[in-house]
């Protein structure tokens, strides 16, 4: 968590010591695991003075990161001070209103107020998101009011038992105060933006659907639906950040057909008769699987795994900790719905060195009997769609009886 999270950032253990009692802790190898822990304090949190020395370390190594001690313009100050000021009662402002306060203290240059604003973005002061046509008319003053009004939606009663769906009107009871109502639009492109929900598209009245609130557990539809012949690729993670199915449905909603088929681990995406599920499968709680099938399926597996390698890259943590297996393609694996499984880098590498499409198994698999296995990256046999889709048919039919 440490490397996919902090970002190289300094982190500071405290270790509570609870009624007296503590534990040691192996400070040096977690220190040389991860050279960003900078150090690590104890205390007990029923004293009130527990938390000072690491109070006192966070204000050392606040002193130390880079941009602190920056020199900015004098001004810069002045206008960062009634900005602080305005935000004591007020949630956010207008653009305008923010190039108004930038006015009183320096020549008017949208550029360079623009400049400013996105230095004070960075440092957390407030939020102005200049990319977003909608975000960009206001300044989000008080973040926690944000955080606030977003998670409103993710807590409603009535969204949760409609599993992440919800319309317009949901929108004006959720976000019923003055200073959420008025803000409304810029709430749902501010949940889109960070791919919490996004649009259902071809319904009369307005809906969105938030992933994460999707039922925790597979359709029975989707008994049975691996098959022996599906396009397979996985990837593995050392550690796997939360919340990366759901992000990935919302950025690729345009091939979710239909999302009454999906739950909060597992995403179904088509393209005509090529399917596609992405879930996390309950034996790996580090792993993603992408198993596609259809005459499209190796297609539609590049276009989502694309995106997937997208998401995977903005952790910077996990540079170099996302291993993707492909499966054995051996007459033995063939037949199997678990195949013995290759680094796809190794096998792209034995490619390149031009070792062919084969390579020796140097240490027989448990499922493979083969001395010689296939590159599965390579492989493109998969079943029909329409079979599928049978498939989930017929286990609807028999959900249905029960």
């Amino acid at each position: 968590m440490f490397e996919t999270l902090s970002e190289a950032s300094p982190v500071l253990i405290f270790q509570n010591e609870k009624a007296g009692r503590s534990k040691s802790i192996d400070e040096a190898g977690i220190k040389g695991r991860f050279p960003n822990v900078m150090v690590v304090h104890a205390g007990n949190l029923e004293q009130a003075n527990a938390t000072e020395s690491l109070a006192e370390a966070i204000r050392y190594h606040v002193q130390q990161l880079p941009h602190v001690g920056e020199a900015v313009p004098a001004q810069w100050l002045k206008i960062r001070l009634e900005i602080d000021a305005l935000k004591q009662d007020n949630p956010y402002i207008t653009q305008a209103q923010y190039f108004q306060v930038y006015e009183k203290h320096l020549p008017a240059d949208r550029a360079k107020a623009l400049k400013l604003s996105r230095y004070l973005h960075d440092l957390g002061v407030f939020l102005h998101f200049q990319d977003d046509p909608l975000l960009s008319r206001f300044v989000i003053l008080q973040n926690d009011w944000a955080t606030e009004a977003v998670f409103k939606v993710l807590d409603d009663e009535p969204t949760k038992a409609k599993k992440g769906y919800f319309n317009r009107h949901d929108c004006s009871r959720i976000w019923s105060n003055p200073s959420d109502a008025e803000m409304r639009p810029e709430l749902l492109a501010l949940m889109e933006k960070f791919e919490l929900c996004y649009k259902l598209p071809d319904l009369q009245q307005d809906s969105w659907l938030t992933p994460q609130l999707l039922s925790p557990s597979a359709s029975e539809a989707f008994t049975n639906w691996a098959q022996t012949d599906d396009l397979v690729l996985t990837y593995h993670y050392d550690f796997l950040p939360k919340g990366l199915i759901n992000r990935l449905m919302v950025r690729m909603h345009r091939f979710v057909l239909r999302p009454e088929r999906c739950w909060a681990a597992g995403a179904l995406f088509e393209r005509g008769d090529t399917q596609l599920l992405a879930f996390l499968p309950a034996s790996s709680g580090r792993e993603i699987e992408l198993r596609a099938c259809g005459p499209e399926a190796k297609a539609l597996r590049d276009v989502i795994a694309s995106d997937l390698d997208a998401l995977n890259a903005a952790f910077e943590g996990l540079r170099g900790k996302v291993r993707k297996l492909v499966p054995c393609i051996c007459s033995q694996c063939r037949q199997s719905t678990m195949p013995e499984r290759y680094e796809e880098q190794f096998l792209l590498k034995r490619k390149g060195e031009g070792k062919s499409y084969r390579l020796n198994v140097v240490k027989a698999p448990k499922m493979c009997t083969s001395t010689r296995c296939s590159m599965a990256c390579a492989s493109t046999r998969c079943r029909p769609g329409p079979t599928r889709t049978a498939i989930l048919q017929n286990n609807q039919k028999r959900a249905g009886h029960r």
